[in-house]
């Protein structure tokens, strides 16, 4: 049967109805149907099962296990209420019925993830395991509640900000659950929880009956009197009479009661007392009685008897945790009770978190809390958090950077995004975001061209593009309607959108931007005098959404009034072409020389847009000038990373049976676009093989992809140079100048790395005699380039930075992402070499940045970044670029960048004295190397860093044997010096290891000078630090002392902030300073000494034994030693409890 009513808003109700109703309701314990209704003092829903029984939903967003707007947490509705959790306080909005399949039967796993597994956000949950056992995201998310109890530890008051579905009910679940966890260490708090919804403004005291809900269901008893079960068989007090002194209406004289059953698994935590229930509610609504004290004689609530009482309730028993969810929806009269109990108690015994829905500030929470808490905006997620999740849930890394830009981040969006997606679901979709055809919800072909599927996320779920209309929908019906015309435009431009129609742009942006659906737009550096700020939209999948919900007529309509508006010609082309609806010669012509203009201002993705418009308008009369423009399209759209694009324009060419020329390009296009992922290509390769036939111009094309897959993946650099040597014959043979010179550029390329070092100068030497402009070749394929890289290579940074820097602005100019992202990934290289750190920093992430945006291969970037981090950012985070780097490039069979990121991982585990972890990595570097066939040791110089992780992890026989190794390979050819020196800095370290100690320092001195000499102040200043290292074993003070003020004033020279911690760490133990000031507790404090208490903050990070000695320069026999005083002095037994120590 249907137990239940439509929500009335602002129209009160008896609250013993209320509350006796959510009670019976929930020890009913089924699910889900929902409907608005008034039970429990808040809108929140009745839910019918498909049986037809009826439960109440937690909170302010619907049902549990509802998959539709809001994206509520599974829990099953038999759950008590307090320990139903929502997330995203996305309202419903209007009453209507949602039917999700029943939880009693233990079939609702299935309703969010096939197999019975669950899914939550923020910081999204793992897919994997089994039922229940899912582990929540330890990325940004968990900084966020860490900061908030930080906040809230320090403060006693916190305003928690952020737009609609940004995560702020669940950090008040978060912070709930941590006061729970910290009651086992201390006394009890009390966590009471008020969850608002727009039409509870309307009702007054609605919250305060609320809050004496949660009193009542965390054990307050009648009179003050605390009691730990509220589902005690103790009396229910008398009518009249509420908590803490508070008075509950009684029911009606003429009721026919009858008690509510106990139900035996509510006992633990049930939402209120038991209540009477009367058999029917007829009192008209403006006779309904608002909770409160005894009335006054004239019939008004007493304000002061209502402080007086609810600050007594809150200020009797254990300290109160306060959570109230919805600030700008209290309604005033509980808002001035609430704020008068804030501003009374003090924070030690009512701590409170007031979280309120705006993009702006908090001014209702600020209100309630006292006027000028501390606010704490709930942040997007960012795009490692978006990566690590991808991680945990088994999805390819590649993924991560599309996801994050169509969900802008935002975690509601994000989830939907996760728990949508088949558990199978690996492939297909767009990474680059390039828009056009075809339409949404039109039917693609069956692709005619072979090869893997298209890398990247499939197309965005319906559920995300549904969670943003309904975020859209939010917001008033005019601005709704200004956002959708700025969907179509492909801009927020306040002038154009009033051109077009939209008297209030402005306004109805500033209202949008409040509602967080746009974002300032921060690529412009100035704004004109007078002009409003740029704004975009904060996540694609709002403009997706925007645009998807206008008819066709309105759409073209749109279009033509935005064509006739704008100034750019290039938009008021897009514009006419999309309105156009019927081929038309005209505007084909128009929209193919648009494309042709934006291609020469570097914007690759409209061109190819603007290029695949042009060929779909282009009459049917003219085939192979329709032709002619897919072609083009696919090359533009293989440069702006949108394989989808490009595979789909190659399919309708091999279809429409296009020229010879035609299809191979078109199938060179699709191989481009890959970029680093070279599984499955080889198929395609075949196909445009046995197309080009014998046309030698376009073998000799495909002979060159087909040597740049081989050295990518790494399988056969000899058969990678074979076929740049093929390629350059053939191209020679069609006098295809450019083609020739990128074909000898491949080929000095292989030659280097199979370590031909003379053939290869000399083949690139004939590469640049030739004299082709290296934007007719690409940037990464031209001789330039290569002359640039092997200069990186022989560790000349100078002039490697000075081959590199003219070719910027030609890459600049042409725009093709993957050119920039080559060049930036190089000067970060030689910036971080020659010790300008900071702007090998700016660099990096300058190609982290462009690669998400283009849907480029994240491993090379990721792995550029790491080695940046590893010299001027932290180690911390040089670890974790380099493992998404090396996952990434294992997932798309990049051997070239996996072996580069495991390098920098290895190094990067090296320095932070992980030595065992860093020989094991190091080592599957050199299984790499072999396999691949790789000759010249200079150009990956792991080989020292790998001898060091093997000498300080014990295995001092394999250092060795790769010392010897590397002694019969190196020879003393100039681009081998640095290389030279690093393995003289590893012999140094492992004759330091042997007792060899002068030996040693001779040799690191000798190593120290050779990096002086090539200007390498990094390697330097590092070989200064072993040299200090060796000095201290020697005891010699003084000299371990000019060792790393050395190495200190190199690094600090070079803004290598993680070296130059360590080298003043390796002062201060010296000297006997405190090396971490600002760290928890002290000698003072726990009774340590300097030296006993650095090797506790090491045990405590994690640190082994082992590691420890190596950080400390001290024997593991030493560790023991000291590690076993410390225990002893702390009355401690295990690691554990040192941790717990230290903090505490």
């Amino acid at each position: 049967m249907w137990c239940g009513a439509p929500s009335r808003r602002g129209v009160g109700a008896d609250v013993g109805v209320r509350i006796a109703v959510s009670a019976w309701l929930c020890m009913r314990g089924c699910a889900c149907v929902a409907v608005h209704t008034w039970v429990s003092g808040y809108p929140s829903g009745l839910h019918r099962c498909r049986r037809g029984r009826a439960v109440r939903s937690p909170g302010r967003a619907t049902a549990s296990w509802c998959r539709g707007v809001g994206g509520i947490r599974e829990g099953p509705c038999s759950r008590p209420l307090r320990e139903r959790v929502t997330t995203w306080e996305g309202r419903q909005g209007r009453a209507g019925v949602r039917e999700f399949p029943c939880p009693a039967r233990g079939s609702c796993p299935g309703a969010l993830w096939p197999g019975g597994r669950a899914l939550t956000v923020p910081g999204v949950r793992e897919r994997t395991g089994a039922d229940g056992d899912v582990g929540a995201a330890q990325d940004g998310w968990a900084a966020v509640v860490h900061e908030a109890a930080a906040l809230l530890e320090r403060h006693g008051r916190l305003a928690v900000s952020g737009p609609w579905g940004a995560g702020k009910s669940t950090l008040l679940d978060a912070l709930a659950e941590r006061t729970r966890g910290e009651e086992l260490g201390r006394a009890a708090r009390r966590c009471l929880r008020v969850r608002t919804q727009e039409e509870d403004a309307a009702i007054a005291h609605g919250a305060l009956v609320q809050l004496l809900s949660a009193a009542r269901a965390e054990g307050a008893g009648t009179d003050g009197v605390w009691t730990s079960d509220p589902w005690s068989s103790a009396p229910a007090p008398a009518p009249g009479r509420g908590v803490g002194g508070l008075d509950l209406p009684g029911p009606p004289a003429t009721s026919s009661m009858r008690p509510v059953p106990e139900n035996p698994g509510l006992r633990t935590a049930g939402p209120t007392s038991p209540v009477p229930v009367p058999a029917s509610h007829t009192t008209p609504p403006d006779q309904v009685r608002l909770p409160g004290p005894a009335r006054t004689p004239g019939g008004t609530d007493d304000p002061l008897r209502l402080r007086l009482a609810l600050t007594r309730l809150l200020d009797e028993g254990p300290p109160v945790l306060l959570l109230i969810d919805g600030a700008q929806w209290l309604d005033p009269a509980s808002a001035a009770l609430i704020g008068y109990a804030v501003r009374t108690l003090p924070a030690a015994r009512l701590t409170v978190v007031a979280a309120e829905r705006t993009g702006g500030y908090p001014r209702a929470a600020a209100a309630l809390l006292g006027g000028h808490p501390t606010v704490l905006p709930v942040p997007s997620a960012d795009l490692a958090e978006t990566t690590a999740a991808c991680a945990r849930l088994g999805l390819p890394t590649r993924w991560a950077a599309p996801v994050h830009r169509h969900c802008g981040g935002h975690r509601a969006l994000l989830d939907a995004w996760f728990k949508a997606l088949p558990t199978d679901n690996r492939s297909g979709g767009d990474a680059a975001g390039v828009t056009g055809p075809p339409a949404p919800g039109r039917l693609v072909p069956r692709p005619l061209v072979p090869g893997p599927p298209v890398p990247g996320p499939p197309a965005p779920p319906r559920q995300v593009r549904d969670l943003a209309a309904a975020w859209l929908a939010s917001v008033p019906a005019d601005v709704h309607t200004t956002l959708q015309v700025a969907a179509l435009a492909g801009s927020c431009d306040v002038d154009l959108l009033r051109h077009s129609g939209r008297r209030d742009a402005e306004d109805h942006l500033a209202h949008a931007l409040d509602a967080g659906l746009l974002a300032a737009d921060d690529t412009p550096q100035h704004a004109p005098a007078g002009a409003a700020p740029p704004h975009r939209f904060a996540a694609a999948a709002l403009a997706d959404a925007a645009a998807a919900t206008v008819t066709r007529e309105r759409r073209t309509a749109t279009h033509r009034a935005l064509a006739v508006c704008c100034h750019d010609p290039v938009a008021r082309a897009l514009h006419t072409a999309l309105a156009q609806e019927s081929p038309d010669r005209a505007v084909a012509e128009d929209t193919a020389q648009a494309a042709v203009a934006a291609g020469a201002a570097g914007q690759r993705p409209r061109a190819a847009e603007l290029l695949f418009l042009a060929a779909r308008l282009t009459p049917a009369d003219r085939p192979r000038l329709r032709l002619d423009r897919l072609a083009e399209a696919a090359r533009e759209a293989a440069a702006a990373g949108s394989a989808t694009l490009t595979r789909l324009a190659a399919d309708r060419i091999v279809a429409e049976h296009g020229t010879a020329a035609q299809q191979v390009h078109a199938l060179l296009a699709v191989v481009d676009a890959h970029g680093q992922d070279t599984a499955g290509i080889r198929p395609v390769l075949a196909a445009a093989r046995g197309t080009a036939a014998d046309d030698p111009a376009l073998l000799a094309a495909v002979e060159l992809r087909a040597a740049v897959q081989e050295n990518v993946s790494g399988d056969d650099f000899a058969r990678a140079l074979h076929h740049a040597q093929v390629a350059t014959t053939l191209a020679r043979q069609a006098r295809a100048v450019p083609l020739e010179a990128a074909a000898l550029t491949m080929t000095a390329r292989m030659q280097r790395v199979l370590g031909r070092l003379d053939a290869a100068s000399s083949a690139l030497e004939r590469a640049l005699a030739l004299d082709v402009p290296p934007e007719r070749l690409g940037i990464r394929n031209s001789p330039q380039y290569l002359a640039a890289r092997h200069a990186v290579f022989d560790a000349r940074p100078a002039e490697a930075r000075e081959l590199l820097l003219p070719l910027l602005p030609v890459a600049e100019e042409s725009g093709e992402a993957e050119d920039l992202v080559d060049l930036w990934r190089s000067l970060a290289e030689v910036d971080a070499g020659r010790g300008a750190c900071g702007q090998a920093l700016h660099w990096s992430a300058r190609a982290v940045d462009l690669t998400a945006a283009a849907g480029l291969s994240p491993g090379p970037a990721w792995y550029t970044a790491a080695l940046a981090q590893t010299c001027g950012g932290t180690f911390a985070r040089a670890l974790s670029l380099a493992a998404h780097g090396v996952r990434a490039s294992r997932e798309e069979r990049d051997a070239l960048h996996t072996a580069r990121g495991l390098w920098i991982l290895g190094a990067t585990q090296l320095h932070t004295g992980r030595v065992e972890e860093a020989a094991g990595t190091l080592a599957e570097v050199a299984e790499l190397e072999s396999r691949s066939g790789a000759i010249d040791p200079a150009l990956l110089r792991w080989q020292a860093d790998a001898v060091e992780a093997y000498a300080l992890s014990g295995r001092m026989d394999e250092a060795h044997e790769l010392l010897e190794h590397m002694q019969e390979r190196v020879g003393p050819h100039p681009a081998h010096a640095a290389l030279r020196a690093s393995l003289t800095r590893a012999r140094g370290l492992c004759r330091h290891l042997g007792g060899a100690g002068e030996e040693a320092a001779e040799l690191l001195a000798d190593a120290a000078d050779v990096f002086a000499g090539l200007g390498l102040p990094v390697e330097e200043g590092r070989t200064h630090l072993l040299r200090g290292r060796v000095e201290r074993r020697r005891r010699r003070a003084a000299a371990a002392r000019s060792a790393w003020e050395s190495a200190r004033e190199l690094f600090d020279g070079a803004q290598a902030r993680p070296w130059s911690a360590l080298a003043v760490g390796h002062l201060d133990h010296l000297t006997g300073r405190a090396s971490a000031p600002g760290s928890p507790g002290g000698p003072a404090v726990h009774g340590l000494t300097e030296h006993e208490l650095r090797l506790a903050e090491l045990v405590r990070a994690g640190a082994t034994n082992q590691e420890a000695a190596q950080r400390m320069f001290i024997s593991v026999k030493t560790v023991e030693t000291v590690l076993s005083r410390v225990y002893r002095k702390l009355g401690i037994r295990s690691r554990t409890q040192l941790a717990a120590a230290l903090t505490g």
